[in-house]
This record gives C-alpha cells, structure tokens and sequence, in this order.
C-alpha cells in the first residue's frame, strides 16, 4: 500500500499530469457552473413577473462557462511549463477569446434591457 501511494505522490509532482489535472478541474468547474446556472438561477429567475432576469442570465451563462474553463486552461499552461513564446501566445489566445466572447454577451445584455425598458416605458406610458 505505502509503494502505490509513494507511486501515485510523484505521479501528482509531474507537470504534464499536473497539467491534464487541472484541465479535468476547469472542465468539472464549468460544468457545475453550469448546472448551478442553469438550474438554480434560472429557476429563481422564472419566478419573477418580468423577463428580463431570465434573458440576461440565459446571456451570461456561456461567457460564465468559457470564463472558467480558460482560467483552468491557463492554469494548466503554466503548470506544463511551456516554452515562454508558446506559453504567451496561448494565455493571450485564451483572453482574447474571452473578451471577445464577454463583449458579444454584454452586447446582447445591453441591447435586451434597452428593449425591455422600451416597453416598460410604452407600458407606463413615459415616453
């Protein structure tokens, strides 16, 4: 038993096992993210009289996903111990993506609460 566990602690100090470790553990983050997201908050959203909520966090959902997962990809990077070219390139990759996607819901975000406050505001008859 003490030689598996003896096996299995220099198994762990390997980089590239490092690295796939911490890959499985954004992706399980994300997915539990995910569910939390998805089924909670959603759930609670449902409940409101308004659509909004439920709009916004069907938005945020994927940017939420991907935000964790590269944060678990750039983690690993850096424990595989990449040439310091490669290593720039990919965690500049990684943000850029993030942005761009994080840009694209915000948008989306903006653009569905400038619509809805449109209505509510024919609705009340403000305008």
């Amino acid at each position: 038993m003490q030689d598996y566990l003896e096996l299995f602690f220099n198994l762990i100090k390997q980089p590239i096992i490092q690295a796939v470790l911490c890959v499985i553990g954004s992706i399980l983050a994300a997915k539990i993210a995910d569910w939390i997201i998805g089924r909670v908050l959603s759930n609670l959203a449902n409940r409101t009289s308004s659509t909004i909520d439920d709009n916004i966090i069907q938005i945020l959902h994927r940017p939420i996903y991907y935000s964790i997962l590269f944060i678990g990809l750039g983690i690993s990077v850096k424990a595989f111990s990449l040439p310091e070219v490669l290593s720039f390139v990919l965690l500049g990759l990684f943000k850029t993506i993030a942005v761009i996607i994080w840009s694209f819901a915000l948008f989306q975000s903006f653009m569905h609460f400038i619509t809805w406050y449109g209505r509510q505001g024919k609705k009340d008859n403000v305008f």
